[in-house]
C-alpha cells in the first residue's frame, strides 16, 4: 500500500481551433488590436466559467423585453468583446468576451463603458450584422454607427449619462480621415451615441417580446446549469437546441460532456462522434472521444483519436497528455514523458501535465526528476493534494522520511480522512524510529479504512516490536493475519 500512483485523463471542455482564421461571416471587436485569428481558441473553458456574463448581457437585453439570440463564451486573447458568427454551425452567432473585462462590470455598476461596449456588440447582432459578411469599408463604418446608435439607446434605459455613455468611444476612437479605416472617427461616433441616446430619451421605443426562448438563449441556461452541476437540467436544455438546430456540432460535444458526468458514456461516445461528423476538423471532440473510448479500455482506439486531435491541432495540449496517459499505461514512460513535455511546452502553467510527468518519472525510478515535477505542479496549484501525497511517495523512497512526512501531513490537512496519507506518514515515521508517532498513524488508519487495515496492523505491529511492546506486536500481528495480510502471518508465527 506505499506507492498509490495514479495519473488524470482530462475530458476537454475547450473548442479549440473549431475555426480558421478566414471561417467567419462577421467579426467586430471593440479592441483596438483584435482580428479574427484571435478568437481561433474560442475560451480557455467553453462551459462558462463566469455564469455572471449571462446575468449581465441578460441585463442589458432586460430592457427591450427581448430573448438572448447569441452564445456567450469566454475569450482571454481578445481585449474587450467581440461579436463573431463563424461560417457553418447552423449560423450561430457569439458574443466573446475577457473574463477580466466582465469581471470589472460584475464589481463595478457604475462600470459603463464595459457596459457600452457589450451593448455596442449586442446591437451587431441584433441589427443583423452578423448574418452577412461586407468587406466594404463604408458599409462596416455604417454598420459600426449603428452599433453605436444601438448602445446610446441602450445607456440611456439603463440610467447613464450622455457623457457616461460616450466614454468608451472616446478611449478607442481617433480624429482624423476614416477613409480606409472600418470605423468611423471619434466625432462620428460620439455623433452616433448622442443620436441613439436622445432617441431613447425623447421617445417611445417599441419593444417587443417572445414566447419561446431562442436556440442560443436555452444554450446559455444548460451552460449555467452545468455549471452548478444541475447536470439532468444541462442535459434537457442541450436536447432542446439539437433538436432546434441538428447541425451544431460544438452542441453535440457540450452534451457529450453533459453524459459523461451522467456515467452515460455510450451515449457519450454517440454525440461526439456525431460532432466529428459535422465538424471533421474538431480537435477537442476527437480528445473526448478518445477519453471516453478508454473508459473501455480500447487503448488503440483512443490513440488514434488522440494522434487524429494532435494533427489537426498542434497545439492542443490535452490530447498530448491523454495520449500520454494512454503510453504510461501501456508502461512506455518514455514515450509518455515525451507527450507530457510537448503539453508543458505548449502550456508551461499545466499542472495535470507536470504531474502526470513526474508519475512516469517516478515509474523510471527517476525520483528526482519526479519531485521537481510534483513540485511544480503544486507552485501552480497549491492545495494539488495528488502532487504532495506522490512527492511524498518519491521523497520516501530516496529516504528523505522528514521531507515525506512533511507531504503526507499537507495532505492530512487537505483532508483529514485521508488514510493512505496516515498510512504512508506512519512508514516514514517508523523508518526514522519514531515509533510512538507511527503507531498513532497507524492507529488512525485502521479507524478510518478497514481495506489497507491489515497492511496497517502489520506495521504498527513491527513499531511495537521496535517499543519491545511484544503484547502489543503479536495482537497486531493477528489482527493482520486475520485480516489476510500474508507477512502478518510470518510475524504472528513468531509469536506462538
Amino acid at each position: 500500500m506505499k506507492n498509490l500512483l495514479f495519473f488524470l485523463f482530462i475530458l476537454l471542455l475547450v473548442v479549440n481551433n473549431l475555426y480558421a482564421q478566414n471561417d467567419y461571416i462577421f467579426f467586430c471587436s471593440f479592441g483596438k488590436n483584435d482580428k479574427p485569428s484571435d478568437i481561433c481558441n474560442l475560451a480557455a473553458n467553453s462551459f462558462s466559467d463566469n455564469p455572471q456574463a449571462v446575468d449581465v448581457v441578460r441585463k442589458i437585453l432586460r430592457v427591450l423585453v427581448l430573448p438572448q439570440s447569441f452564445v456567450i463564451l469566454p475569450c482571454s486573447k481578445i481585449e474587450f468583446a467581440c461579436a463573431f458568427t463563424p461560417k457553418g454551425e447552423a449560423l450561430i452567432r457569439y458574443i466573446l468576451y475577457n473574463n477580466e473585462f466582465m469581471n470589472d462590470i460584475v464589481k463595478n455598476t457604475s462600470s459603463w463603458s464595459n457596459y457600452f461596449i457589450l451593448a455596442h456588440e449586442i446591437g451587431h447582432h441584433l441589427c443583423g450584422h452578423t448574418l452577412s459578411s461586407t468587406t466594404s469599408l463604408e458599409k462596416r463604418r455604417e454598420r459600426e454607427i449603428e452599433a453605436d446608435q444601438f448602445a446610446g439607446s441602450i445607456m440611456y434605459k439603463l440610467g447613464a449619462t450622455l457623457k457616461q455613455s460616450q466614454q468608451a468611444v472616446s478611449k478607442v476612437a481617433s480624429d482624423g480621415s476614416d477613409e480606409f479605416s472600418s470605423h468611423p472617427n471619434l466625432n462620428k461616433r460620439l455623433s452616433a451615441v448622442k443620436i441613439g441616446y436622445d432617441l431613447a430619451k425623447n421617445s417611445n421605443i417599441p419593444t417587443y417580446s417572445t414566447t419561446s426562448p431562442s436556440v442560443e438563449e436555452i444554450y446559455n441556461d444548460g451552460l449555467i446549469s452545468y455549471e452548478n452541476k444541475e447536470y439532468t437540467d444541462a442535459l434537457n436544455n442541450f436536447d432542446k437546441v439539437i433538436n432546434l438546430r441538428s447541425d451544431y456540432s460544438i452542441a453535440y460535444n457540450f452534451r457529450g460532456v453533459i453524459k459523461e458526468k451522467l456515467e452515460d458514456y455510450n451515449g457519450a461516445i454517440e454525440d461526439f462522434t456525431k460532432a466529428i461528423e459535422i465538424s471533421p476538423e474538431f480537435s477537442s471532440a476527437y480528445v473526448n472521444r478518445g477519453v471516453l473510448i478508454n473508459y473501455r479500455e480500447d487503448n488503440s482506439g483512443s490513440i488514434e483519436d488522440f494522434t487524429k486531435a494532435i494533427e489537426i491541432d498542434p497545439q492542443n495540449s490535452l490530447a498530448y497528455i491523454n495520449r500520454g496517459n494512454i503510453k504510461h499505461d501501456n508502461k512506455n514512460y518514455d514515450g509518455a514523458i515525451e507527450d507530457y513535455t510537448i503539453a508543458i511546452e505548449i502550456d508551461s502553467n499545466f499542472s495535470s501535465a507536470y504531474y502526470n510527468r513526474g508519475i512516469s518519472k517516478h515509474e523510471s525510478y527517476d525520483y528526482r526528476g519526479a519531485i521537481e515535477d510534483f513540485t511544480r505542479a503544486i507552485e501552480i496549484d497549491s492545495n494539488f493534494m495528488s502532487a504532495f501525497f506522490n512527492r511524498g511517495i518519491s521523497k520516501q523512497d530516496l529516504k528523505d522520511y522528514d521531507g515525506a512526512i512533511k507531504d503526507f501531513t499537507k495532505v492530512i490537512v487537505l483532508n483529514l480522512n485521508d488514510a493512505d496519507a496516515y498510512y504512508n506518514r506512519g512508514i516514514s515515521k517508523h523508518f526514522r524510529k519514531d515509533y510512538y508517532g507511527s503507531i498513532e498513524d497507524f492507529t488512525k488508519v485502521i479507524e478510518i479504512d478497514y481495506i489497507i487495515s491489515g497492511d496497517a496492523y502489520y506495521f504498527r505491529g513491527l513499531s511495537h516490536e521496535e517499543l519491545n511492546n511484544f503484547t502489543e506486536a503479536c495482537f497486531d500481528f493477528k489482527k493482520s493475519c486475520d485480516l489476510s495480510f500474508e507477512k502478518g502471518c510470518e510475524e504472528y508465527q513468531n509469536c506462538k
